[in-house]
């Protein structure tokens, strides 16, 4: 039998009695409940009763717990004005360091029993991945600031943690590109991912709706602005060729819509069988390169990537010296026969 929270024995004269441990009385003795043997019928019953005391004595006691704290952030005015990608990641990780701060019990800690070091005991335990790790300390900032705003916590454990430096987004090499874009299982997903140079919260909601003629309207979550993303012919022609199961344009092997987690999965484990290590975000990343290359300017990028300059200059790093030169001059090549000829 699994070993279940509060659950204590003790034995005498050749028999175990359980007890359920409802933690210490106001004398500083242990609060005891006897219960049925684990094989008696109302054992479950008289366990869930015993359980619930703790609980009820928590909410006496007004004992704010860590999930609490999260669940009246989520619930803020403040956390609804972000953007959905936005409350979708701090959920993610804020369930992530409830998880790592939970008591020996299982169950959620007191929010005021939560201390810097805490924060960076959860910070290491994901050094392995040093992006989340970041990621997760971010949220717990986020969560806490907002608690000392509105007075249910008199400090910020969270803040000015040194947070881990995460390994950049790798573009993907050419030759898995189009190795990608010729196979049926994801084509079509990296075709959108590479074409528009959009995100991957973006791609899956894309819908066959979006399409205007030779532009796709794209709802960019991070900016909460709608922009319009013109269609290479080269994926107009696969869209035109694509089955419509469902409104949007990606769908899975069940005729269903794509979710980013599950898409994002389904990428990497094909990348992954051909020695491959990459992110869906890579694509975006290759996307920039390849108009720099082509020639495009940055503010032409910046036009289908709806990124900064900045960024994009950051990626320009990246970029073929001898396909940009051989770009520029074509397009010199082109100016000045249109000049003498003139």
């Amino acid at each position: 039998m699994t070993k279940l929270p509060y659950l204590r024995t003790k034995k005498a004269k050749g028999r175990t009695y359980y007890y359920f441990d409802a933690g210490k009385l106001p004398d500083g003795t242990r609060d005891l409940i006897r219960l049925p043997d684990v094989k008696d019928p109302r054992f479950g019953d008289s366990y869930a009763r015993a359980k619930a005391t703790v609980t009820n004595r928590l909410k006496k006691q007004g004992v704010l717990t860590l999930d609490g704290l999260i669940r009246q952030y989520e619930k803020s005015p403040e956390f609804r004005s972000k953007a959905a990608n936005t409350q979708s990641s701090y959920l993610r990780y804020l369930g992530t360091a409830s998880r790592l701060m939970r008591d020996k019990h299982g169950n959620s800690v007191p929010m005021k029993s939560v201390e810097r070091r805490d924060i960076i005991a959860v910070r290491d335990a994901l050094a392995d991945t040093p992006g989340a790790a970041s990621q997760t300390v971010r949220a717990l900032s986020a969560l806490f600031a907002w608690a000392v705003d509105n007075e249910k916590a008199k400090t910020n454990p969270a803040e000015k943690i040194k947070k881990f430096k995460a390994a950049p987004h790798e573009p993907w090499p050419e030759s898995l590109i189009e190795e990608a874009l010729a196979d049926p299982q994801v084509g079509d997903a990296v075709a959108l991912l590479y074409f528009t140079g959009q995100r991957i919260n973006e791609v899956v909601k894309m819908s066959w709706g979006d399409i205007r003629g030779d532009l796709m309207r794209v709802a960019v979550q991070k900016t909460q602005r709608q922009i319009d993303v013109a269609i290479l012919p080269e994926l107009s022609d696969r869209l035109a060729a694509m089955a419509r199961p469902t409104l949007a344009i990606l769908a899975n092997a069940n005729g269903q819509p794509w979710t980013q987690s599950g898409l994002r999965q389904k990428l990497q484990e094909w990348a992954k069988a051909r020695g491959h290590k990459v992110v869906p975000h890579g694509l975006r990343k290759n996307a920039v390169i390849s108009l720099l290359e082509a020639g495009c300017t940055a503010a032409e990028v910046s036009g289908i990537t709806d990124q900064s300059l900045q960024m994009i200059e950051h990626y320009a790093k990246r970029v073929n010296k001898p396909s940009l030169g051989r770009a520029a001059v074509v397009k010199l090549d082109a100016h000045r026969k249109l000049k003498n000829n003139a």
